[in-house]
């Protein structure tokens, strides 16, 4: 599968860093899909982009000129330079690794562009939009070659101008003839229901890092209470989409069984173990394992329910004087 996205949706979803953005990178990396940037595009959005990231350095500067003249003293504000704007435009589009193709603007798809505009036809029936239709002649070509997904927020690709018209008929006669097929969506929730997949996890390799991790403060407690660790009777978690997209964030929870060590005949009690960390995609292993604190239910002899609980607190990170603050995403997968 190829993926082509109009200028409007890189612009709307900054450089496909939002939310949406990090979870359609994500499930580009773990389907093997493929991104296509046509240079039309390119030029297009690191003009676009680079404008409105020099607005927003430009809007916050006067305004805090204008709390500076307020407030006469304010501590400094650090934003990004020319440079940073100009760099950070080229990460972007280095967020695919392998799996970005370029496409240079042809002179074969350059004169067909310029065909649809002199016969004002979808997408230039409305308006001379000359990149639309070069646009169209990449996603042709693209289509020879593998599935093609547009992502658009144009009208003029749908028929009726609508969105869930499907794309304009036109359109459609000059995609078929290909084994593969071609599909328009208006946003990165519609791509997202294409893209998402099950992500698996070895859950054994999960409980494996927990208990080496905590296996000392896990035994301990279980010594304690006169029990001793027994089989896995659950494991649930959710993974959440970074900005990272080789990084999800992982919410779990493991439940063990655990006999009773004394000879009394207790029933098993139960361990339960809450906590989170990071799974590495291209690894397939776990970083960052933190417990919340374990907690052992069990039953006395006389039918009294009991808990044991071991608690943890995590504190952020102590800064002096000025701080980074960190874009972060967290994405429900």
């Amino acid at each position: 599968m190829i993926i082509v996205f109009d200028t409007n949706v890189w612009i709307s979803e900054l450089g496909l860093q939002s939310p949406s953005g990090a979870a359609v990178r994500f499930f580009v990396r773990s389907s093997g899909a493929r991104v296509a940037l046509p240079e039309v595009v390119r030029l297009e959005v690191e003009r676009n982009l680079s404008r409105q990231l020099r607005k927003y350095v430009d809007d916050i500067q006067n305004q805090h000129r204008q709390l500076l003249t307020v407030f006469g003293r304010l501590k400094a504000v650090v934003l990004p330079t020319e440079e940073d704007i100009r760099n950070r435009i080229e990460e972007i589009f280095s967020g695919f690794d392998g799996a970005l193709i370029d496409i240079p603007l042809s002179l074969e798809s350059a004169r067909n562009a310029l065909l649809k505009v002199v016969d004002k036809v979808p997408p230039c029936d409305k308006s001379q939009e000359y990149k639309d239709s070069v646009l169209w002649e990449h996603c042709l070509t693209l289509l020879r070659d593998d599935h093609v997904i547009l992502v658009t927020a144009d009208k003029a690709f749908y028929e009726s101008r609508i969105y869930g018209n499907g794309l304009v008929a036109n359109l459609v006669e000059e995609s078929c003839g290909t084994p593969y097929c071609f599909k328009v969506v208006p946003n990165l929730t519609d791509l997202l229901s294409d893209l998402r997949t099950d992500v698996d996890i070895d859950e054994r390799q999960l409980t494996a890092a927990i208990y080496e991790k905590y296996g000392q403060a896990i035994d301990d407690m279980l010594t304690r209470n006169g029990f001793y660790l027994g089989s896995i009777q659950d494991v649930s978690r959710d993974l959440y989409v970074t900005e990272n997209p080789d990084r999800l964030f992982l919410e779990f929870r493991v439940l063990w069984e655990c006999p009773d060590a004394t000879g009394q005949n207790r029933d098993p009690a139960i361990l339960t173990v809450p906590g989170d960390g990071m799974y590495i995609g291209s690894e397939g292993n776990f970083n960052d394992l933190r417990s919340f604190g374990e907690e052992l239910s069990f039953t006395l002899e006389d039918g009294t329910e009991r808990e044991a609980r071991s608690a943890r607190a995590y504190a952020g990170n102590a800064v002096i004087g000025h701080r980074d603050t960190m874009h972060t995403v967290r994405l429900k997968v």
